[in-house]
């Protein structure tokens, strides 16, 4: 069994929501996997929910196929502007 830490833990409070000006969803994991081996990948915004199904499954092999993480910035699509 592996293990993993993701942003998509994180709640923020309403009124923490109300104060911010965009949103994004975590574009990056890093997680264990099923031999102990530490992984950190790079989740493109629109893979994010394949990301997160592959986690809750422990589908670690997956997992593995996304890129690894090396500072990847945010596209602009993947920035949600808050009214």
């Amino acid at each position: 069994m592996g293990n993993a830490t993701n942003s998509a833990d994180i709640v923020m409070t309403e009124e923490e929501t109300r104060k911010c000006k965009t949103t994004r969803k975590a574009n990056s994991m890093t997680f264990v996997d099923a031999e102990g081996q530490e992984h950190h990948i790079h989740i493109p915004g629109k893979r994010f929910d394949e990301a997160i199904q592959y986690f809750i499954n422990e589908n670690w092999e997956e997992l593995k196929k996304f890129d690894k993480w090396n500072g990847q910035k945010y596209e602009d699509y993947e920035v949600t502007i808050n009214e």
